[in-house]
């Protein structure tokens, strides 16, 4: 399943505050994000435990983090950067997975 394909998991701690604004930022993003050739979905969770936590589970037909993050330097993401650290309790943490296979309902 590996061929050419990175996932990022990202956890966001979000002030309760911010949590509306950055919604909507955040669809911005995502719409603009669609349109990207490399993108391949992204899905947002929000913690059962904690209503200001969240986890992005993003999957990028990408060979490298080197490739995908060169292809990130666009107006769109600048700006989503630009705001993040005002909506955020603390930093946000990713992590890069490489797939290894996936289980779906049967049909």
């Amino acid at each position: 399943m590996r061929d050419s394909t990175l996932v990022f998991f990202v956890t966001l701690h979000l002030k309760p505050e911010c949590i509306d604004e950055w919604r909507t930022a955040l669809d911005e993003l995502l719409r603009d994000m669609q349109r990207e050739p490399a993108f391949v979905s992204c899905h947002l969770d929000r913690d059962a435990q904690d209503p200001t936590r969240f986890t992005l589970y993003e999957h990028w037909n990408e060979v490298s983090v080197e490739a995908f993050l060169a292809h990130q330097a666009t107006d769109y993401r600048d700006r989503y950067e630009a705001l993040l650290p005002r909506w955020l309790q603390s930093p946000r943490q990713a992590q890069v997975l490489l797939p290894l296979q996936r289980w779906t309902a049967a049909a």
